[in-house]
């Protein structure tokens, strides 16, 4: 009796893993591009003007083939597959999640201004030597 529930249980857990595996590859969109900026240019443009952003990882903008410049959220957890670091002109691709990651950037006064930059999350990417 006890053999059947532990093997029903395991059954059970390997159920669990797989749909959830399935659902976060379904989840995910590719991208690919050249590196623009290595902070993305919102986030740029407000920290230029006195904003102060909270940023638990790396921002960057790319410049997909045939579209317009797209921001990213980085993860600090999220590491390039090849090992290489971020730099302007570097291809670059990768998967992210279609759910965007706020990003609080506030602006210090009487009363404080905040403002939040949402991005697409990155997670899973590589990039070129140059």
């Amino acid at each position: 009796m006890i053999k059947i529930f532990a093997r029903t249980i395991l059954v059970l857990f390997f159920v669990l893993v797989t749909i959830k595996i399935a659902f976060a590859a379904a989840s995910t969109k590719s991208f690919g591009g050249k590196i623009l900026y290595t902070t993305n240019t919102k986030i740029k443009s407000l920290q230029t003007t006195g904003y102060t952003c909270v940023i638990p990882g790396q921002t960057i903008t790319i410049k997909p083939v045939n579209k317009a410049p797209t921001g990213y959220f980085i993860p600090a957890a999220v590491v390039s597959k090849t090992k290489l670091p971020l730099s302007p002109g570097q291809s670059i691709l990768g998967l992210y999640s279609p759910t965007t990651t706020p990003i609080t950037c506030i602006l210090k006064g009487d009363p404080p201004v905040t403002t939040v930059v949402n991005l697409a999350t990155m997670v899973l990417f590589g990039t070129s030597k140059k």
